[in-house]
């Protein structure tokens, strides 16, 4: 007999072993609730999208952290002065072209007065800027409006409530353009036009109805991705929203609870089974309100037993902390910050929690530089070159595209070693003097010039000014030159 070593014989075959599974993607009996699908994004919002949107606008109009958390965004990325504009435009020679950018800057400043920028005359530029970063937060999405018309600035812009473009407009044109959820693409993917809803208030059975194509030249639509191929925004409060409602009304349920506990009433009974002193309700039911200090009597025969909740319960200050910290969370926020609670928050950690939560805010301000206030001034500026309102004229285009927008910034933590920090990274060429003004909110120009402004003041008026160290020593400076 002939041995064959590649034979195998049947006992020799052996089932391969299953290959491990990721842990997440593992289907039994601890997993089996949890449901999920492969849907994109943009079916997501097509179907869920205006419930989202309503939900949140109803959230920052009756729950006090989503109020807080628009206060919060508002307050921190746009702030008190708006995002400024610095325009650096540089002379063939490489020197900042002081005249032109003062010009460009003024003329800028002009038109941000509601009069100039905004189509209703009600809205100056710093203020849509929080009415851009507030309805990017609340709905997901904001929608601007370029109108030109001919006055001096040459255009005005109109914000557009987001629900005039229609999740449920999709439609094929035939030419190769197709509208998906109002929007209209080429085909290459790339926006064309916006079909916006002219009605004030969209009729609920016929939202197309009266549908106005704006060129996407036109439009300012801006979100921020969290996906590819993502064409519409969705609320930043998205993944905290369930939580926020559920603690809103866990809340008003506790305070309720606590009063009615409060309100501690009593009965008397009586043999002789005098009449009832409370009421029937329509069903003949015999009901009586709770209120404190009130005694009823009772007919013969009614028991009475007593109701006296605790509330609120010893648990609730520990659930309620935890449930916040987990909607602070899900808003990328501080908790000490959106609760406005500092029990027990040592300097280390509100310094850590402050620095991280400032960095988001910071992405914030980008973003939005990015997509609101550069495009804006490009357009403005294209106008006021065009009609030489500035004293400059379109040669003047590419130089003075470069410009610095000055977002808000923060106070310091602990001001003195913040101070000594950056007196220290300055001093081993980590840092300039340009960034550390720039992050405190200065233009180290203007900075420079109300220097040389009160050194000239103090000379003149015969006054010594002192200069302080980082380590808090007096020095004399002097003003001699």
């Amino acid at each position: 007999m002939n041995f064959n070593p590649f034979k195998r014989t049947k006992t020799e075959i052996k089932k391969a072993p299953m290959r491990r599974q990721y842990a997440g993607a593992k289907i039994d009996r601890l997993t089996s609730s949890w449901t999920t699908t492969q849907q994109s994004i943009n079916k997501d919002l097509r179907t869920g999208g205006k419930v989202l949107r309503a939900r949140a606008r109803d959230l920052t109009l009756n729950n006090d952290y989503a109020r807080k958390y628009m206060q919060m965004v508002v307050s921190n990325v746009v702030g008190s002065h708006g995002i400024r504009l610095q325009v650096k435009s540089k002379t063939v020679k490489g020197k900042l072209n002081t005249k032109a950018n003062r010009q460009t800057e003024q003329g800028w400043r002009e038109w941000s007065h509601a009069r100039n920028c905004a189509w209703d005359s009600r809205l100056s530029f710093v203020e849509m800027q929080r009415l851009f970063i507030e309805t990017a937060a609340r709905d997901g999405e904001v929608l601007v409006r370029i109108i030109k018309d001919d006055t001096k600035f040459g255009f005005k812009l109109q914000f557009l409530d987001t629900n005039r473009l229609d999740e449920n407009l999709n439609k094929d044109l035939g030419d190769g353009n197709v509208i998906k959820m109002g929007i209209e693409f080429d085909i290459t993917g790339r926006p064309v036009a916006y079909h916006i809803s002219t009605n004030l208030e969209p009729e609920i059975y016929q939202p197309h109805r009266h549908i106005e194509r704006v060129p996407a030249d036109n439009i300012i639509h801006a979100f921020i991705g969290e996906r590819p191929e993502q064409i519409r925004g969705a609320t930043w409060m998205a993944s905290a929203m369930s939580r926020m409602q559920m603690l809103g009304a866990y809340e008003e349920a506790e305070l309720v609870a606590a009063r009615v506990g409060a309100c501690k009433m009593g009965f008397y009974t009586s043999e002789a089974g005098d009449s009832f002193v409370g009421e029937e309700d329509a069903y003949g039911n015999l009901v009586t309100e709770a209120e404190a200090g009130i005694f009823e009597q009772l007919p013969a025969g009614t028991s009475f037993q007593a109701f006296d909740p605790t509330h609120p319960t010893s648990a609730f200050k520990d659930f309620n902390k935890a449930i916040l910290r987990g909607i602070s969370s899900g808003l990328g926020v501080a908790y000490n910050s959106l609760s406005s609670d500092l029990e027990g928050v040592s300097y280390s950690s509100i310094r850590s929690g402050t620095i991280e939560e400032r960095d988001q805010w910071r992405v914030k301000q980008d973003w939005m530089i990015a997509h609101f206030m550069q495009p804006i001034y490009e357009q403005w500026l294209s106008m006021q070159l065009l009609t030489n309102s500035i004293g400059q004229d379109m040669t003047m285009l590419d130089s003075l595209m470069e410009v610095r927008w000055q977002a808000k910034s923060w106070n310091w933590v602990d001001p003195l070693k913040d101070i000594q920090a950056n007196i220290a990274a300055i001093n081993a060429g980590i840092k300039t003097s340009s960034e550390v003004i720039a992050e405190q909110g200065g233009d180290i120009e203007d900075v420079y010039d109300q220097i040389k402004y009160e050194q000239d003041l103090a000379k003149e008026k015969g006054i010594v000014l002192t200069e302080v160290n980082a380590e808090g020593v007096n020095n004399e400076a002097d003003t001699n030159g």
